[in-house]
């Protein structure tokens, strides 16, 4: 079957079949370039180790831990090396070669199945991302519970898995996180910044349980009222006078009943 001309040197494919089977085979193509690269990187984090400080040369070198414990310490001057000669940013090298150390050395069997072809480069860089601070147990553990399910792992998930890991084998940080965090409580008001309605802006940080044990807020108030919840003395509605009341005595002495409108709420 003929296939669409787009230039000199490069043809398109004509049916729906053809297209869907070119895109699966340039897809293939870049998760074996993209594992090729992930070797690659992690050959050259082999080539530049630490050198032991009792070295004359480790006086030129800047030792480095990209990645989790555990992990190994490398020249950093090794990254702008490489930065250089890939047009990248270093930090942009810095983080792919954190990866890539991660998952080299501390998620083995992730690392297997993407020199194997089994787990999508990517899908191993983003649990790589999220065990850096972990333990050696407790990547240990992520990397057993991951490798069989990397490419099905949503990221719901994946944080589910991390809390769970950390719980487990990390209960002091745990609970050190959350012992740091009640200091975090605060009630805020804005009062700088008055809207054009009156109102201020209120953010709180409180724990769980607080909240359910708010009261509710009560209805709106009346249109042209800004009073929130119950009436106040100052802004409780006068009542007219009932019918058995003493009328009010006008200067004639004949009785009267006065009439009194009720008041608009004001603000207290």
């Amino acid at each position: 079957m003929a296939s669409t001309t787009t230039s000199a040197t490069e043809t398109l494919p004509d049916t729906p079949a053809e297209v869907l089977a070119a895109l699966r085979t340039e897809q293939d193509e870049r998760s074996a370039s993209e594992v090729k690269s992930m070797r690659l990187a992690a050959h050259w984090v082999a080539l530049h180790p630490a050198l032991d400080p009792e070295f004359a040369g480790a006086c030129f070198q800047s030792p480095k831990t990209l990645a989790g414990e555990g992990s190994p310490v490398i020249d950093e001057f090794c990254i702008p090396e490489m930065a250089t000669k890939l047009a990248m940013t270093c930090d942009a090298v810095g983080s792919y070669l954190t990866d890539v150390i991660e998952l080299a050395y501390r998620l083995p069997n992730l690392w297997a199945g993407i020199l194997s072809g089994h787990i999508t480069p990517w899908r191993g860089r983003m649990i790589a991302q999220t065990t850096v601070d972990l333990t050696q147990q407790a990547a240990a553990f992520v990397d057993e519970q991951t490798a069989w399910c990397a490419n099905r792992l949503t990221p719901s998930q994946l944080r589910r898995l991390i809390d769970h890991a950390r719980v487990r084998f990390m209960p002091d940080a745990v609970a050190k996180e959350h012992e740091e965090a009640q200091d975090r409580r605060h009630v805020t008001f804005e009062c700088d910044q008055v809207s054009f309605d009156g109102t201020i802006h209120l953010e709180a940080d409180l724990e769980s349980p607080t909240p359910s044990g708010l009261p509710k807020p009560s209805p709106p108030a009346p249109s042209g009222s800004r009073a929130w919840g119950p009436p106040t003395p100052s802004t409780a509605v006068v009542p007219p006078p009932s019918a058995t009341s003493p009328a009010t005595s006008s200067r004639s002495g004949s009785p009267t009943t006065k009439k009194t409108s009720p008041r608009s709420p004001e603000v207290s």
